[in-house]
């Protein structure tokens, strides 16, 4: 019994953490609460049934949604813009800007997330997004319940079309009279949305007796993804977006309004989801055959286009929204009574808000008598400035108890105790009262002072523990010591934000700090024993380590605050890369794939370790970096997606059946096991990023020939945040790899999980190659490192709740908590995985002593009897 005990205690303390994590983030990442209400053709004063809330002034709007098209895309061409692709070729639009007054061109900002999932939902409910409703996107289930411009025509028996994009079904799947929608989320198919919806949204736009039509164009946001915006392609993308207005200018009739917005912006290299300018700022165009019409030289709010067209349609404004609608777009002498309607509908949302949610802070704006335009206008600012902060409350208690999860595990970690039935039956207890609080949020005040309690004692019971066993070891101050104090400064500094901004340059600097300091103790303890080869290999593996330290910044992504920030062409767009450069590119990765290949073959393949079938995985090395090498080439052929596809499940396939046959030799064939599965992680990094996760492999390995046991857990703590950077990350919502989620899945493949666990591959792959160490190098202390990560885990929990007021909490703090604790539980659930399926003890890549590192209760007896 004792034994089953002590096996489960890295499960259960890590489940301990993981619970932690979520209990945390439910109360900082809070959601926005929905309410379901409904606007109705009375709400509006001096509605009836010819008129619903206002008079129409169209029969048909027309929205040509152009995904990701940023706000200069529009701009006319000038002297100063000649060098970008971007710029000066939407011709038709700069031509009828010249021509007349009836259209005008301008700056929508959007809320961040910049996705496009929750851009459509502002779009149609005029509601704001919160920082956490990006997960969304993976979402199978995220169907619109708010009221929106959808709805409100349906229930008046209008007809609405939608073209393009299936997001748009996926959350109104019964609003729609005529839908004709595809697949979106193939980044690297640039044409074959967009080409098919062309003749359907021309005929529409002719024919239809459809009083909103909505064509959702996809090209310029793939174009994005797959080359970035400076790039020739993109020219050609947004010309054939221009060419398509053109068309349905023509086409229109002389009731029809057409409006062509962005959703969001796109970086320099063509990302989005994040706030920066680029990102927040897309495009809008309005054009009417035979009214006079502007917008305004200021920016324009995105969801100020759902009060917009829903008067202009003569439509109730939503219940929910918040925007403001555009004025310029409605008659002088029916501008007054839209900025009432649209007073009285957002004055109406927030005192059901106040009611429904007990939010007092709106009271004192609803509750003021307002009669002016101006002052409507003021008020509708106001309560939509107060919402935005409602949106972004926190529930202190869950953040306290998430806290204090994660310090009694910490303390209960360092202090190595011994486990007991008891422990066990007080654990389980900790994990069932966790998921009470995560399972029923409005129940779980019981949970929450029963969970503290057992925690309070927890914790005092380990610190006892800790001091008592320092008490008796002594305070010896060590490398070990040195190197867990830079784990601790590292961990506090994530309560700046410059230094979560360079967090690359300070990890390394802390690394660089740490095997300098073992190497000259080493070197001390080899010159007592006069070992001078000893102490001549421990200087050549430092300067190895840190000549490898020292190429992160080739490979490093840089991020909108880095000042001074050079992106060279590794951490590149590979597509929008010079034919040359992505010769040597490919060229520098094969190379570096051969050069791993036959370093790993020389250690490991000797004559007497090698048998036949280890020697055939051994040829077939070769044809599979080949194979890597040709998947690189394709990515930049035209058509050749679905050669790549078959390419990578060969690849996916012949590693698996190789990882199969070496496990099936032994202790022999671990190693080729490693290096098999590794093949197709190489190819989810890419081809700029795989001489970097060589490079990084090597490091690990060498480092942790220079250090002595007692500080790799330290060592292995910094180096899984330094192989987040060196592995081309950033952590920023915008540089999340989602091309990495079609490599080897066909672009309309359903299987979003899959695409999903190849991301966060790609994301976390410092954290699966540290966790894959920890076990089978046998040396490391698992209990130690989970310890130091839940450190640097806490530390991030402790910035982004002392930092959830501050200017920055949404681009760096709250990201970095997430990021920083999506490696943590990475880390766990790789070290879980690989002890159960490798059995570290029957493989070893060094030979350490022989020890549990699990836990080192038997360490502790050899120091108190020593042999």
């Amino acid at each position: 019994m004792n034994n089953v005990i002590r096996k489960s205690r890295l499960f259960l303390v890590s489940i301990n953490i993981i619970l932690a994590l979520f209990i945390f983030q439910t109360g900082f990442l809070l959601k926005r609460q929905e309410i379901r209400e409904k606007s109705r053709c009375q709400d509006a004063k001096g509605g009836d049934g010819a008129i619903c809330w206002a008079k129409p002034q169209y029969k048909r709007i027309i929205v040509m949604l152009i995904d990701a098209l940023r706000y200069d895309f529009l701009i006319p061409p000038s002297h100063s813009s000649h060098h970008n692709y971007y710029t000066g070729q939407m011709k038709n639009v700069y031509e009828q800007l010249k021509a007349g007054k009836n259209c005008g061109i301008g700056t929508l900002i959007a809320d961040p997330p910049t996705t496009t999932l929750q851009r459509i939902k502002a779009l149609t409910t005029g509601t704001l997004p919160t920082f956490i409703d990006a997960g969304e996107n993976f979402s199978p289930d995220a169907i619109v319940n708010e009221d929106n411009f959808l709805y409100q025509a349906n229930s008046l028996g209008m007809n609405v079309s939608i073209m393009g994009d299936d997001t748009w079904l996926s959350l109104y799947p019964e609003q729609f009279s005529k839908a004709f929608v595809h697949y979106s989320f193939d980044i690297n198919d640039l044409n074959t949305v967009d080409d098919k919806i062309k003749p359907v949204f021309e005929q529409e736009v002719r024919e239809s007796n459809s009083s909103i039509i909505i064509a959702h164009f996809l090209g310029v946001d793939h174009c994005g993804h797959k080359y970035g915006p400076k790039h020739p392609v993109m020219a050609d993308t947004l010309r054939k977006m221009d060419r398509i207005i053109g068309e349905t200018l023509n086409g229109m009739r002389d009731d029809d309004l057409l409006m062509v917005i962005g959703d969001h912006g796109m970086t320099i290299t063509g990302d989005h989801g994040g706030d920066s300018d680029d990102e927040v700022k897309a495009g809008i165009f309005v054009y009417a055959k035979n009214r006079e019409i502007r917008l305004p030289t200021q920016p324009i709010s995105q969801i100020d286009i759902v009060p917009t067209i829903s008067l202009l349609l003569g439509l109730p404004i939503p219940f929910s929204n918040l925007g403001t609608a555009i004025l310029e777009l409605f008659p002088i002498e029916m501008r007054e009574s839209v900025v009432a309607m649209n007073y009285e509908q957002i004055k109406r949302f927030a005192e059901t808000y106040t009611l429904q949610k007990r939010f007092g802070a709106l009271y004192e704006v609803t509750a003021r008598e307002v009669n002016s335009m101006q002052d409507q206008i003021w008020a509708m600012s106001r309560i939509q400035r107060t919402l935005r902060d409602a949106w972004t409350q926190f529930d202190d208690s869950y953040i306290i108890i998430g806290n204090i999860c994660l310090i009694e595990a910490i303390l209960f970690l360092l202090s190595a105790q011994k486990v007991s039935i008891e422990w066990f039956i007080v654990r389980s207890g900790c994990i069932l009262l966790q998921c009470a609080l995560l399972v029923d949020h409005s129940e779980s005040k019981a949970a929450n002072t029963l969970l503290t309690m057992a925690l309070s004692v927890s914790c005092l019971s380990s610190a006892i523990s800790l001091v008592s066993r320092k008490l008796q070891e002594g305070f010896k101050i060590g490398v070990a010591d040195i190197a867990f104090v830079a784990v601790v400064l590292h961990s506090v500094s994530q309560f700046s934000n410059s230094f979560v901004i360079y967090e690359a340059m300070v990890t390394r600097y802390l690394i660089q700090g740490v095997l300098l300091a073992s190497t000259i103790a080493n070197i001390g303890n080899l010159a007592k024993k006069k070992s001078s080869i000893w102490s001549n290999r421990s200087l050549q593996l430092l300067v190895i380590c840190l000549a490898i330290l020292r190429s992160e910044p080739y490979f490093h992504r840089c991020r909108e605050e880095e000042v001074d920030c050079v992106q060279h062409y590794p951490a590149q767009i590979f597509s929008s890369l010079s034919v040359d450069a992505q010769f040597w590119r490919v060229l520098f990765a094969a190379i570096s794939l051969l050069g791993f290949n036959y370093g790993f073959h020389k250690y490991f393949c000797s004559p007497s370790t090698c048998s036949g079938s280890l020697r055939i995985l051994r040829a077939l090395s070769f044809p599979i970096i080949a194979l890597i090498s040709f998947h690189s080439i394709l990515q930049v052929l035209p058509n050749s997606s679905f050669r790549a596809v078959i390419t990578v499940q060969i690849i996916y396939i012949g590693s698996l059946i190789s990882v199969i046959v070496a496990i099936s030799n032994g202790r022999s064939g671990y190693p080729f096991a490693i290096q098999s599965a590794l093949w197709p992680c190489f190819l989810i990094v890419g081809d700029g990023q795989q001489p970097a996760l060589i490079l990084y492999i090597t490091l690990i390995y060498l480092a942790t020939r220079i250090v002595e046991k007692d500080e790799l857990p330290a060592l292995i703590t910094l180096l899984i945040t330094y192989g987040f950077y060196f592995t081309g990350h950033s952590p920023a919502i915008s540089s999340i790899p989602w091309h990495a989620a079609f490599i080897g899945i066909s672009g309309n493949s359903n299987f979003r999980l899959l695409s999903g666990l190849l991301v966060m591959i790609n994301l976390n792959i410092s954290a699966l190659i540290c966790a894959t160490f920890t076990v089978l190098l046998g040396t490391i202390s698992i209990r130690r490192v989970l310890a130091l990560m839940a450190i640097r885990s806490l530390f991030s929990c402790f910035a982004a709740s002392v930092h959830r007021r501050h200017l920055m909490v949404w681009k760096i703090f709250a990201p970095k908590f997430i990021f920083e604790n999506v490696l943590f539980i990475s880390f766990i659930t790789v070290i879980l995985l690989t002890t159960i399926v490798l059995r570290r003890k029957n493989f070893k890549l060094v030979k350490p002593e022989k020890y549990n590192a699990f836990d080192d209760e038997d360490i502790n007896k050899k120091k108190k009897n020593p042999a």
